[in-house]
């Protein structure tokens, strides 16, 4: 006999099925330096700093987030509850290593688990054997480029100025930095 589940039940539970990404730790470098930026922006003075490196990061992240990549280097931790098949395809991918894979039970015992591969052109985790019998599957991993293209820093220099110029907390990126940052998309099929 099925058991009747309400449909605020149901969401929940689908919502809990889905991957969850965290950021274990974030370098604190900056993918353009304060400098070059203020240079960019034309700003001669100390006062506004700090406003200028939370704008680098804000478009940094943006970028990011655009792009499907990750440019600063940050290790993250992506957790899994369901495995339709032997691969996994980790978000933010410029992957510079999987630091470590833990199948997690039902009663938060983790266990090392090193029956994989990596391949990082497609930046897939592929299972040799199905882990079985797991709450969650944790992988760690170590992702940033070794090298940021000229373009992209162009774009992210583009789109600090829009944010520095309209500070009223309402900056559109600008549709030549999307335009730039749509070239460097990651697309999965």
């Amino acid at each position: 006999m099925l058991k009747k589940i309400s449909t605020n039940k149901l969401i929940i539970m689908n919502i809990l099925k889905t991957p969850i990404l965290n950021i274990k730790n974030e370098s604190s470098n900056l993918v353009a330096e304060l400098a070059t930026v203020k240079k960019f922006l034309k700003v001669d003075f100390e006062d506004d700093d700090e406003l200028i490196k939370k704008l680098i990061i804000t478009a940094t992240n943006q970028c990011e987030t655009y792009i499907d990549k990750t440019l600063t280097k940050k290790t993250y931790v992506y957790s899994i509850y369901s495995l339709k098949n032997e691969s996994i395809f980790l978000p933010y991918p410029i992957v510079i290593s999987i630091d470590k894979v833990e199948v997690v039970s039902a009663d938060n015992k983790k266990e090392e688990f090193s029956d994989y591969f990596f391949d990082n052109v497609g930046g897939i985790v592929n299972f040799v054997n199905k882990p079985s019998n797991f709450y969650r599957i944790d992988i760690t991993y170590t992702a940033g480029a070794t090298l940021i293209n000229d373009e992209i820093i162009q774009a992210i220099l583009m789109h600090i100025a829009r944010m520095y110029e309209d500070r009223s907390g309402y900056s559109p990126m600008p549709l030549n930095t999307a335009n730039i940052y749509k070239k460097y998309k990651q697309v999965r099929l």
